[in-house]
């Protein structure tokens, strides 16, 4: 193929083969190159400038400057080096340029490779894009779209900046959206970091989220999942006063569970606090009816545990602050024992009830409508209880002995029974002092002998 001037001295690119139309119009080199040239600038300039397309027959010259049209592939072909090769220097205008105007749709532009990339882009501006991609239609459609049989349909790469970078101004609507397909279950988006976070985000709208997750399946599913093989699945962290490093919150019109937490060998939850006076787990019920602030439930052991290293502390802690009064610690059983306590610390309680108010109230209250209200299996002490001498002697006899040192009310009652035998004598009657904290035993008669009588004051 040889290289022609047209009468205006630039190259015509005439093939000299005139012979039967080929199904596709191959091009001089050097013409090429001219025409490419002017692919970007002077097509463009002639299609803005209203210009009529070339009318140039089937295996013609391309017309640089013109505005060309044929109805079969114009096609280059090169051993070596760029098959086609366009420049723009005007801002804002494209070195090559594709429209589709098919009433069904086509491809702007379109690359192939065998062995390789089948487009390519590149830049050296600074927040400028290698690839970008626009949809202007009406009904929304996709600025990129990759697909691929067995790898990657779209791939972002950066050294120093974002590999991928999506960005959306419409309501609800997702700056990069992934979609899993997959018959047997894939991902939709899938993040991954060699020393760094998998998948990150972030928010700065009020009461939204960083990252979302949303099940919409029939049968449910789980709205945000994590996995670690060594480490933590799901971390929350939060540095707003007042707020949750993770909030679960279940909308449910049956009702559900706003955090689950399941274990095969450890804890299904975990809380822990390092601050003073706070709770390393923490239940909190608004319900109108009332309902539980921490509910523990166990097939075959505690449903709810409790456990202190610190002396003087507790390892169930029950608090009641409500206005009318109500209960610290309530226990309830079907058919065994509400409230169980048990120690093996000498000398220590199973269970311990103390009354520190101001005006006086009860330290254990045991209440029964047709059992026992209270039950003591062994030995029982009460600190309002002893035994009292009434010394008397061969040369002193004596009738009576004083107690001290005994809370009293002017309603305490005090019993008192001789713990021997003196014919004769009994416990005449007892003279309560009140405000000196004591009382008197008196016997019926001054006896000669050391006569113990047992006492116990009640109420």
């Amino acid at each position: 193929m040889d290289d022609q001037t047209s009468q205006d001295g630039l190259p015509s690119l005439e093939d000299n083969d005139v012979g039967a139309a080929p199904p596709t119009t191959r091009l001089g080199r050097r013409a090429l190159m001219f025409g490419a040239a002017a692919a970007g600038a002077g097509i463009a300039a002639s299609m803005v400038a209203g210009e009529e397309p070339a009318e140039a027959a089937n295996n013609g010259s391309l017309l640089l400057g013109e505005a060309n049209t044929a109805t079969t592939t114009t096609s280059v072909t090169t051993t070596g080096g760029i098959g086609l090769q366009a420049t723009a220097s005007a801002n804002g205008q494209s070195g090559v340029s594709g429209i589709d105007t098919s009433a069904a749709g086509g491809r702007g532009t379109s690359g192939k490779s065998t062995n390789g990339t089948g487009a390519y882009g590149q830049t050296s501006g600074t927040g400028q894009a290698a690839v970008l991609g626009v949809d202007e239609s009406a009904g929304g459609g996709t600025g990129v779209a990759g697909n691929s049989t067995s790898g990657t349909g779209v791939a972002g790469k950066s050294t120093n900046g974002t590999g991928a970078y999506g960005q959306t101004s419409g309501t609800g609507q997702a700056a990069v959206l992934g979609v899993d397909e997959s018959a047997g279950g894939g991902f939709g988006t899938y993040g991954k970091s060699t020393d760094g976070t998998g998948a990150y985000g972030q928010t700065s709208g009020a009461d939204q989220y960083g990252v979302s997750g949303n099940d919409v399946s029939a049968g449910g599913g789980t709205g945000v999942y994590g996995n670690s093989i060594n480490g933590t699945g799901v971390y929350g962290q939060t540095s707003g006063a007042g707020q949750y490093g993770v909030y679960g919150n279940d909308d449910s019109a049956a009702g559900g569970t706003g955090v689950y937490g399941n274990s095969a060998s450890g804890a299904g939850v975990q809380g822990l606090t390092t601050g003073d006076g706070q709770a390393g787990a923490y239940g909190f019920d608004e319900s109108t009816g009332g309902g539980w602030g921490v509910h523990g439930v166990s097939v075959n052991g505690t449903g709810v545990n409790g456990l202190t290293l610190s002396k003087g502390h507790y390892g169930v802690s029950g608090n009641d602050e409500s206005t009318g009064g109500g209960t610290g610690v309530y226990g309830y059983s079907y058919r065994g024992t509400g409230v169980s306590g048990e120690t093996v610390g000498d000398g220590e309680a199973g269970v311990l009830g103390t009354d520190a108010s101001t005006g006086g109230g009860i330290g254990v209250h045991a209440v029964s409508t047709k059992g026992k209200a209270l039950r003591v299996d062994g030995v029982a002490s009460f600190s309002r209880s002893g035994k009292a001498v009434v010394a008397g002697t061969s040369k002193k006899r004596a009738s009576s002995v004083t107690v001290t040192g005994v809370a009293l009310t002017s309603a305490s009652l005090v019993l008192a029974t001789p713990q021997g035998v003196v014919a004769g004598v009994s416990v005449e009657g007892i003279d309560l002092d009140v405000a000196g904290r004591r009382f008197t035993i008196h016997l019926t008669k001054a006896i000669k002998v050391r006569l113990a009588v047992a006492w116990f004051v009640v109420g």
